[in-house]
């Protein structure tokens, strides 16, 4: 059931040394990239780092 924003689905980014959690939200299955690829950005830039690898659960590894 979609949010009161339209939001149906949530991606979430977890630093294993801090446990801070990030939190993005996005309408379609499709706007994942684009939104991981954003968050990505936002995490390096705003805290002046490079991640260098990340853990998936696969829930988006069989494609839309």
């Amino acid at each position: 059931m979609p949010a009161h924003d339209g939001t149906q689905f949530f991606l979430f980014i977890t630093d294993d040394a801090t446990r801070y959690t990030w939190c993005a939200r996005f309408s379609k299955k499709e706007d994942l990239y684009r939104t991981f690829k954003n968050l990505h950005k936002h995490i390096e830039r705003t805290h002046n780092i490079t991640i260098r690898e990340y853990r998936m659960d696969g829930e988006f590894s069989g494609g839309p």
